[in-house]
């Protein structure tokens, strides 16, 4: 494991057979091609610091990309938002938030769902815009009981 681009996450190596006596010199650790400084050890415990990302390596992240997006058609517009519901269209999108576009169209929902991984440990801001009411939620995790409310209109 790597820490993102500027490096920083110290890792903790358990195992058998560290060089102890002369540890940062005899003891060399690499996580995915990037230098991870060794502060110290024991015979059975390396810890080291992972450096930051080279910018001939930048960061991959396997899996599927995009967000998925339904669209609810409704008769009238709540506020209120019914999870059970089958969407009318459903769709990925792989270039961003994009939509129907602002101030088009009457009586829908969309929801947006997908990941935000973070490529470094800091601060995000994050803006909504939409024609009427937008909430968004974020996770620590992929489970909908740790959304929390982060931004919204109203």
């Amino acid at each position: 494991q790597t820490s993102g681009a500027l490096g920083g996450n110290v890792v903790t190596i358990t195992g058998a057979g560290f060089d102890a006596a002369n540890c940062a010199g005899r003891n060399t650790v690499l996580l995915d091609g990037v230098a991870c400084t060794v502060q110290s050890c024991t015979a059975t415990e390396l810890v080291c610091v992972a450096g930051p990302l080279s910018s001939a390596q930048p960061e991959v992240l396997n899996g599927p990309r995009g967000l998925l997006l339904k669209t609810y058609n409704v008769t009238s517009f709540s506020h209120q938002f019914y999870v059970n519901d089958a969407p009318d269209s459903v769709q990925v999108q792989t270039e961003g938030m994009v939509g129907r576009g602002y101030n088009v169209g009457d009586n829908y929902i969309e929801q947006a769902e997908g990941f935000f991984v973070p490529p470094i440990t800091s601060n995000y801001t994050f803006f909504v815009k939409g024609d009427d009411y937008v909430d968004l939620y974020l996770s620590t995790d992929e489970h909908a009981e740790n959304l929390t409310l982060v931004a919204y209109t109203s």
